[in-house]
């Protein structure tokens, strides 16, 4: 999973996942 802002490598990971880009400080959301 990459942030959708900056394109960093975050998690790899299921089901639904917020997570902070250490780079950007934006929070993604991912429901998969």
């Amino acid at each position: 999973m990459r942030c959708k802002y900056c394109g960093k490598l975050l998690a790899k990971g299921s089901g639904y996942v917020q997570i902070k880009c250490a780079r950007c400080k934006n929070i993604n959301s991912f429901s998969n």
